[in-house]
C-alpha cells in the first residue's frame, strides 16, 4: 500500500506542477486530479492513506521551515539560503496542494475533520495573516456561537421530533452542529465581498 501511495502522489505532483498557472491550480486542473487519483487507486485504502500521509508530510514541511536545528545553523550562509529556499518552496507546493487537490477530495470521500485538517494547515503557511485575524475573530466570538449553536439544535431537534410522519419512517435520527473552520469563514468572506456585501 505504502509503494501505492508514493507512486501515486509521485505522478500526480509531477502532472501537477508540470507547467503551473502562476503558482496556482486551476479547478478544472484539480478536479481532474482528484477523479484521476481515485481511478487509478485499485483499493480505497491508498486513497485514504494519500491524504493523511499528505497532511503528515505539510506538517512535517511546515515545522522545517519554522526553524533551523543546531546542524544546518552550523552551515555556511549561503548553503543555509540554499536549505531555505527548498524547504519553503516544497512547503508551498504541499499547501497548494492540500488547499486545491487533498482537501476537495478528502470532502468528497466524507472525510470531514481530515478535510478540515488539510484546509487549516494549507490556509495557515499560504495566508498566515489572514488564518491568524480569523482564528482570533472565531476564538473571541467561541462562546457566543456556542451557545447560538446549542440553541439551533435544539430547536432543530423539537421540529423533527414533532414531525410524525418523519418520525414514523426512520429507526432514530442524530442531529449535530459545527462551527466554520478558519478557511471556510475566509472562502465565505471573501465570496461576499466579492460580490459587493459586507460582512458581519
Amino acid at each position: 500500500l505504502c509503494a501505492q501511495v508514493i507512486q501515486l502522489q509521485s505522478d500526480s505532483r509531477e502532472l501537477l506542477w508540470s507547467s503551473p498557472p502562476q503558482g496556482r491550480i486551476a479547478p478544472s486542473q484539480a478536479e481532474n486530479l482528484g477523479n484521476m487519483l481515485i481511478a487509478m487507486s485499485t483499493d480505497w485504502r491508498v486513497v485514504t492513506l494519500a491524504l493523511v500521509h499528505h497532511l503528515r508530510h505539510l506538517s512535517t514541511l511546515m515545522e522545517a521551515c519554522a526553524a533551523f536545528g543546531p546542524v544546518e545553523e552550523a552551515f555556511e550562509p549561503q548553503l543555509m539560503e540554499v536549505l531555505r529556499r527548498r524547504r519553503t518552496r516544497a512547503a508551498f507546493v504541499a499547501a497548494r496542494e492540500a488547499l486545491d487537490v487533498y482537501a476537495p477530495l478528502a470532502n468528497r470521500l466524507g472525510m470531514n475533520q481530515l478535510k478540515n485538517d488539510l484546509e487549516n494547515l494549507g490556509f495557515q503557511h499560504l495566508y498566515p495573516h489572514q488564518h491568524r485575524l480569523i482564528t482570533e475573530q472565531l476564538a473571541e466570538r467561541a462562546e457566543k456561537h456556542e451557545v447560538l449553536l446549542s440553541e439551533q439544535l435544539l430547536v432543530l431537534k423539537r421540529v423533527l421530533q414533532e414531525d410524525t410522519v418523519f418520525m414514523n419512517n426512520i429507526d432514530h435520527v442524530v442531529v449535530e452542529g459545527r462551527q466554520k473552520s478558519p478557511y471556510s469563514t475566509w472562502r465565505k468572506l471573501l465570496k461576499i465581498t466579492q460580490n459587493g456585501g459586507r460582512p458581519r
